[in-house]
């Protein structure tokens, strides 16, 4: 049986999480071995399929939609679809409903995703590739193959109403439907995310695996990778500024800790702004705590990794579960965390950090202030954080993938790929 593993393409500085994801995923996939499993990897971009050092079958979605316009002899414009996309939004804004032609300005871009579908499928077909494992959960070329489908989370039915997820609930919707009623196996990180996929994707359980996150390979250290001028000690915050991530209640219990108790102690946050950025230094100004954030902007893995080990402490206040990588991050080298209380978070976690009401900035100060003044207790929660990082090695993320791969196998048995 041959699976293929689907990669897209994702920019640090816009997906960090799923980059992260990613990236692991390729060093997972490397070292899967089975003598009854032949696999390959496929990826959006040639740039990627090339920089992907691999002894494993590996092919570039966008190298078959070249060759498939190629035969076809249609290419897609992409400067007029990038200028037909603009003019449209332009007469959106006015609200203005004009049908334009020569050309619509969807008809490329609709074009290249059929293309995109029909190109994958025929490499599907002319490579016997029997099953597909899609690593992202509304990113995908076809549905019309089989596949396993990795389902994270259902961020616009968790969080209903939040003013960031509402123009994207149709879209999101309409993917997760269709993919999660076509889709083999969908496999989510614990039974938080189980429940979700049943109440609010109406999956059957029996459809249903758990793989728990790896924590990713952690790196060797490199201290120069530091920024100057940190003020120490410091709590640290990895997260793209939107507003789900809840910097807001971490900014109202450092003024609490700082202002109010007279805590010595800073806050460094790192991430790219993803609209939630003024808000939140407005927030920083109004408790007047201009001295005791700062704010570095995106930097790279290795600065951040550098910043775990060097922290008091990381605080992850986020409102979406059911999983989160930075807390296995900061567990992995030795940097004891408070997460938000989230079912996920509990499952996830268990007794390896503190919690808090995510919605409560004295509970969140109380744990800060616990954690940083109480040595036995920290040393307690990186000895719980050293037992739960054992049992979620890398090296057995995808190998836990392997009996639903071979439990497919009885299916295709029956039939020719």
């Amino acid at each position: 049986m041959q699976v293929c593993f689907y990669f897209n393409d994702y920019k640090e500085k816009n997906e960090t999480g799923t980059f992260i994801f990613f990236e692991e995923a390729k060093k997972y996939v490397k070292s899967l071995r089975s003598t009854d499993i032949i696999f390959s990897a496929a990826f959006e971009s040639s740039a990627n399929a090339d920089s992907f050092e691999t002894d494993l079958p590996k092919y570039s979605l966008e190298r078959e939609v070249v060759d498939l316009q190629n035969r076809t002899r249609r290419p897609v414009s992409k400067s007029r679809f990038r200028i037909g996309s603009l003019l449209r939004k332009i007469l959106k804004f006015f609200y203005l409903d004009v049908t334009l032609e020569h050309p619509d300005p969807s008809s490329d871009y609709e074009h290249y995703l059929s293309q995109k579908t029909t190109a994958f499928e025929n490499l599907v077909r002319r490579e016997k590739i029997d099953l597909v494992v899609y690593l992202h959960y509304f990113y995908f070329p076809s549905l019309n193959v089989p596949y396993v489908l990795f389902a994270w989370d259902f961020a616009h039915r968790n969080i209903i109403g939040h003013l960031e997820f509402l123009n994207e609930f149709d879209w999101r919707e309409k993917i997760f439907r269709e993919a999660l009623n076509k889709a083999y196996k969908v496999i989510t990180c614990n039974q938080a995310g189980k429940d979700e996929l049943i109440r609010y994707g109406q999956v059957p359980e029996e459809r249903i695996s758990i793989i728990p996150f790896s924590h990713p390979v952690v790196p060797p250290r490199k201290p120069e990778c530091l920024p100057d001028n940190l003020k120490h000690p410091y709590i640290f915050l990895p997260a793209g500024f939107w507003a789900h991530k809840n910097h807001i209640v971490l900014i109202q219990a450092l003024n609490e800790l700082v202002n109010d108790r007279g805590l010595e102690i800073n806050l460094i946050l790192v991430g790219n702004d993803r609209g939630n950025l003024d808000y939140v230094n407005q927030q920083i100004a109004r408790y007047g705590l201009e001295n005791n954030v700062q704010t570095l902007g995106f930097v790279d893995r290795e600065v951040v990794w550098e910043l775990y080990r060097n922290a008091e402490m990381l605080v992850f206040p986020s409102l979406l579960g059911p999983n989160n990588l930075p807390p296995l991050e900061a567990l992995s080298v030795g940097c004891p965390a408070v997460v938000s209380r989230l079912d996920g978070h509990v499952q996830q976690f268990s007794n390896a950090v503190l919690y808090f009401d995510p919605f409560d900035p004295q509970e969140l100060a109380d744990q800060i202030a616990s954690l940083f003044q109480n040595k036995e207790l920290k040393e307690k929660l990186k000895a719980n954080a050293s037992d739960l990082i054992d049992e979620l090695s890398p090296k057995e993320y995808f190998q836990r993938l392997l009996p639903i791969l071979m439990e497919f196998k009885l299916h295709s048995s029956t039939y020719t790929s």
